[in-house]
């Protein structure tokens, strides 16, 4: 029991008992004693169950648990759930601990707390060109192509209005670069007209000249994949149409003239088509596959007064298809290949030779025209295993001629016209009665000569 004061209140009264037994009036004085000992007692109890009741108090109110990050979790529950009580975000994945669904895991992604929001899609803008505009960028009009393409983002059109445009152009986005009336790009002698280094590109309605004079300068030089080339006009320059380990490419209906040496060339790529172009006047070749080029198809090209029309050399696996390949000083030659088929072209009236295989295996030569050539049609050298049939090889000079005995002038059934046999067919099966006989050292034969044309 607290003592409140007990102690200072024996010793008054007994001073107060001392002073009374001296006064007169004994009784009087003990009366009012009596009294103030009473006063004195209720007085003491006050303070005495005061002093009490504030200590139960003071006891029974407990300490609050301080909450030393101020997160909202207080030390004591920040214990319990095992975060750390001066943190307030634990686990440092952006959410404080009370709201955060696993304040211990860094690793819950936010996608799995709140909704991802959708991806924003970048609508393509249009960018002009004008040789006569002045420059505004906030329109995003511009007088040079080169100034259009650094505006470009990916996939954006870039729109370029008739004129000439001095300059060499580098399209390194993924761009559609869409000429209005041909407007001509002009390197002056001086490199790649338009140069692609960036896939998924598309180029078309241009008219490309005067690219460097050295190679590998071209009108277009094409360094990338999944570009489409098309109904452009591409004139006098070194090369017309270069691919350089390119794959995926589109060349269609464009009209590549006067090139100082290939009109479209191919190093080391594959899976390109190149289709429905008129190729001309080039000094090399209208078309050269080269370099392990594999599984190329060039079909419905006209190519015409070329020193030689088509060339594949050391690659393989591609299609020569539907082609007219006229006027040159060789049609198609083959070297040093492998596995590449020639159907339904028509070659005639090369100054030379129509179709020539030179050390080269396993090629397939169907239903070609071969006509008119002033060489020999199909000529085989050094050659094996190529299969020769549904020809119509009609007045060349020498329709055929295989310094081999190891490839097939027909295909177990069938084999080829010649305008020259003079074979009969006694039974009527329109195949001849007797065997050609192909000129050469090899002294191979068609056995089974067709009398009548195919068409």
């Amino acid at each position: 029991m607290p003592q409140c004061g007990g102690e200072r209140f024996r010793l008054k009264v007994e001073v107060l008992c001392i002073n009374t037994t001296k006064t007169k009036g004994y009784k009087t004085m003990k009366r009012k004693t009596i009294m103030g000992l009473l006063i004195i007692v209720v007085i003491a109890l006050v303070v005495i169950l005061g002093g009490c009741v504030e200590k139960e108090t003071q006891v029974s109110t407990p300490t609050p648990i301080p909450d030393s990050d101020g997160d909202g979790w207080n030390d004591e529950q920040e214990k319990n759930v095992g975060t750390d009580p001066s943190k307030k975000d634990t686990d440092d994945d952006g959410y404080w601990d009370p709201k955060d669904p696993n304040p211990l895991d860094p690793n819950i992604p936010l996608s799995k707390i709140t909704p991802t929001p959708a991806p924003q899609i970048q609508t393509p803008k249009t960018i002009y060109i004008d040789d006569d505009f002045e420059d505004e960028p906030r329109n995003d009009r511009w007088n040079t192509i080169h100034e259009g393409i650094m505006d470009a983002r990916e996939g954006d059109i870039i729109i370029v209005y008739e004129g000439i445009y001095h300059e060499t152009v580098d399209v390194d986005k993924s761009v559609i670069l869409k000429g209005i009336d041909y407007p001509v790009i002009d390197a002056c002698h001086n490199g790649d007209v338009l140069r692609i280094t960036a896939d998924n590109c598309k180029v078309s309605g241009f008219e490309l000249i005067n690219s460097g004079d050295v190679w590998p300068n071209s009108g277009f030089s094409i360094y990338s994949n999944s570009n489409t080339i098309e109904d452009n006009i591409v004139f006098s320059n070194h090369c017309g149409i270069s691919l350089w380990g390119s794959s995926n490419n589109i060349l269609s209906e464009n009209k590549v003239s006067n090139s100082g040496w290939e009109g479209i060339y191919l190093e080391h790529s594959s899976n390109n088509e190149i289709t429905k172009n008129t190729i001309s006047n080039s000094k090399a070749r209208g078309i050269l596959i080269c370099d392990t080029s594999i599984n190329n198809t060039i079909s419905i090209n006209d190519i015409s007064n070329n020193h030689r029309g088509i060339s594949i050399k050391e690659s393989l696996n591609n299609k020569i298809v539907g082609n007219s390949i006229h006027n040159n000083e060789d049609g198609i030659q083959i070297s040093r290949s492998r596995d590449n088929t020639l159907s339904e072209n028509d070659v005639r009236a090369n100054h030379d030779q129509g179709i020539s295989l030179i050390e080269s295996v396993d090629n397939k030569i169907i239903k070609n025209i071969v006509l008119d050539n002033y060489g020999t049609g199909i000529s085989i050298c050094e050659s094996s295993n190529t299969l020769v049939y549904y020809n119509n090889l009609v007045d060349n000079k020498d329709n055929g001629v295989d310094d081999t005995n190891s490839n097939f002038w027909d295909n177990g059934d069938e084999g080829n016209y010649w305008s020259d046999y003079r074979g009969n067919d006694m039974d009527g099966d329109e195949i001849g009665d007797t065997p050609y006989s192909i000129p050469g050292i090899g002294k191979a034969t068609d056995n089974y000569p067709l009398m009548n044309p195919i068409v």
